[in-house]
């Protein structure tokens, strides 16, 4: 397994790091959204997912933030969702020029699920198809529940240690 190409590449208004891994450039396209935000796969990918370099080239991008993309976020900044997907949106240009295809395929896991659905139903047409790994399907109301039992948690474990004493 080779990788073709790992690089910075200007994608929205930061530098952020890829690293393709595949066997030719003809090969069909596929993205790999992490999770996180924050969270970056590239070992991962190189250790658990390489066989999938015979089959696509496999797209491994470090999100803003992540990895070998991360910088210290300005005060400035406003990142938000949109963001992510602007800088996705510039990566699959980027992508497609250079190996001169007309859609990819994108594989999202946890938040990469959540920035996967919102790209292709905005951009739909530039996507084959897309996978979802431990797709995330209500993330107001995956927080709500993981917020609600850390906080029931905390409350438990004060009570034990104020009868404790």
């Amino acid at each position: 397994m080779k990788t073709q190409l790992s690089k910075y590449i200007k994608t929205g208004s930061s530098k952020q790091f890829i690293s393709i891994i595949g066997e030719n450039n003809n090969l069909p396209l596929l993205v790999y959204l992490h999770d996180g935000p924050g969270d970056a796969a590239l070992p991962l990918i190189y250790k658990y997912n390489s066989e999938l370099g015979k089959t696509f080239n496999v797209v491994v991008w470090e999100q803003r933030g992540a990895g070998k993309s991360y910088y210290t976020f300005s005060n400035e900044e406003q990142i938000s969702s949109e963001t992510y997907i602007e800088d996705l949106y510039s990566l699959i240009h980027y992508l497609l020029e250079t190996f001169k295809q007309e859609k990819v395929y994108l594989l999202g896991h946890s938040w990469g699920s959540v920035l996967g659905l919102i790209f292709i139903k905005k951009y739909h047409h530039l996507v084959y198809s897309y996978f979802g790994s431990g797709q995330v399907v209500n993330m107001k109301k995956g927080l709500k529940c993981q917020y609600d039992f850390v906080l029931k948690e905390i409350q438990e474990q004060n009570k034990k240690s104020l009868f404790s004493d």
